[in-house]
């Protein structure tokens, strides 16, 4: 008589490169929105290889559609999965452990406090508060529409309001929204840098075709004043080097390179596109290369270009559809 089958996959060879000199980096490739697979790949950036499709491979199903971020907390990753309304949580090696769900569309979720997450979502007009003890969702913030990437800063959480064309800043004790500012039109990229400034990449467009512009708030009789400079059009992503000091972003045009100063600072045309279709750029803390994905015709798989904090193309390699974001354990 068979015996019953066991739930648990069966091992899966992954190679990973345990050295001192190894370097993982995870990319999530959000894959066709509506039909197609969200998967993870692991890049490593010693030796340049890469494994495609690594989740499925060691569980035996699909992480879901549109694989919008990447988090991890602890020993735990959280891999965001957009229209699918869940967030797959595995163990270090990519492990599935549990899902969590009843999300409406999340977007990022956030560590605020220890054992304690927000996740922005793209219409539940709420920010979910989830216990990552339990991985379970226990309750919500209004906002009144939806939100998208946050910083925590001094005890309060910031983050985008593209809508509402503004940043929403939320006490992480208290759970509630305690200040709003009103910022460009879009906001897309939000970070801090290093002098606690938080700057804002906003797209621009909307019904007036406002310009696009890199803002932050500077601070005068107590009151907050922004204050930036305008770019190319249509700016995608916000990454700061380790330093804190030298800002990317990408365009169609290519990747740009600035000063982190709004108030005098200016930005560049770094690295040209050259017909390639840059989406999300990432920069490594250890020792700031730079990740961008060419997401080609959206339907193809992306290539991801590798560059040196010099502009140096270091290695460029095939990973899923519609890379969209790295993660740097």
């Amino acid at each position: 008589m068979p015996s019953c089958k066991d739930k648990t996959p069966d091992p899966v060879l992954i190679i990973r490169d345990t050295t001192a000199n190894s370097r993982e980096v995870l990319i999530a490739n959000q894959g066709n929105f509506g039909w197609g697979e969200g998967t993870l790949s692991l890049y490593e950036a010693y030796s340049k290889t890469v494994q495609n499709d690594i989740y499925k491979s060691i569980n035996k199903e699909s992480l879901g559609n549109v694989f919008q971020s990447v988090s991890r907390v602890g020993e735990n990753y959280y891999f965001v999965i957009n229209n699918s309304g869940k967030i797959v949580v595995t163990d270090i090696n990519f492990t599935k452990k549990v899902e969590i769900n009843g999300f409406n569309s999340p977007r990022y979720l956030y560590e605020v406090q220890p054992g304690k997450a927000y996740v922005t979502d793209l219409y539940a007009k709420a920010i979910a508060i989830v216990n990552l003890t339990t991985n379970t969702i226990t309750g919500s913030i209004p906002t009144g529409t939806f939100t998208d990437k946050g910083v925590l800063r001094d005890g309060i959480f910031w983050c985008t309001a593209p809508d509402a064309d503004k940043i929403y800043g939320i006490n992480v004790l208290t759970d509630e929204l305690v200040d709003s500012f009103s910022t460009g039109v879009n906001p897309d990229g939000i970070v801090v840098d290093k002098n606690n400034y938080i700057r804002i990449l906003c797209k621009g467009g909307g019904a007036t075709n406002a310009l696009p512009i890199l803002m932050s708030f500077t601070e005068a009789n107590g009151q907050k004043y922004p204050v930036g400079y305008t770019l190319s059009p249509i700016p995608t992503g916000l990454v700061y080097n380790s330093n804190l000091d030298i800002l990317y972003f990408c365009t169609e045009k290519g990747i740009w390179r600035g000063t982190g100063d709004v108030q005098t600072g200016t930005a560049q045309l770094w690295i040209e596109a050259k017909g390639a279709i840059f989406y999300a750029i990432g920069i490594d803390p250890k020792n700031g290369d730079i990740y961008v994905s060419d997401v080609k015709d959206f339907v193809s798989k992306s290539t991801v270009k590798r560059y040196s904090s010099d502009g140096i193309l270091l290695d460029e390699f095939i990973v899923g559809i519609i890379a969209g974001d790295f993660f740097f354990p």
